[in-house]
């Protein structure tokens, strides 16, 4: 019976160590460390840069695909903007973007999930210059964007044209 009430009570004592209370756990936002975009005249960290091959039998062709999440602070409406870049070749310093002669894709989605009418839209570059510095071997490849684009809408552009800009890193491997 003394070693049943030991082990009960050993039991107990352990539980008893084992509850406490610690700090409410507080989320802290993942960032890449990788880059920064500033849209609406804020700039904010990127949470992910990557890249890939848009044909895999050219070494020198990237499609780029960046997200920064754009949710203002104390804020529970949940807002972020992507983009994607595509280049046919990366061995060329400077690209510019004219509606009449691009020489580079890309798109701009912008998601608000406090929007119920327009929670993602999509906007496209009017003009701009994209600038990389290619990781020709391998390596750490840098790529810094200014954009006016405007939104598009059932395939028509409206509105006013608004400015992106920023810069990412992204390692290329061999």
């Amino acid at each position: 019976m003394k070693k049943w009430l030991f082990a009960l009570a050993v039991m107990i004592l352990l539980v008893a160590q084992s509850c406490q209370k610690n700090e409410e756990y507080v989320p802290e936002p993942y960032t890449c460390n990788c880059g920064s975009v500033r849209w609406g005249g804020i700039t904010y960290p990127l949470l992910d840069a990557n890249y890939v091959l848009v044909d895999t039998n050219e070494f020198f062709t990237r499609r780029y695909y960046i997200t920064a999440n754009t949710t203002a602070e104390n804020s529970t409406v949940k807002e972020s903007v992507s983009l994607i870049f595509e280049f046919p070749t990366v061995t060329f310093p400077i690209f510019t973007y004219s509606p009449e002669a691009p020489e580079f894709a890309c798109k701009v989605y912008v998601r608000n999930d406090g929007d119920s009418f327009f929670e993602n839209r999509e906007f496209v570059p009017i003009a701009g210059e994209v600038l990389i510095d290619p990781a020709l071997a391998g390596g750490s490849e840098k790529v810094v964007f200014d954009l006016s684009v405007r939104e598009i809408l059932d395939g028509d552009t409206i509105g006013l044209p608004q400015s992106i800009k920023g810069s990412f890193n992204v390692f290329v491997g061999n």
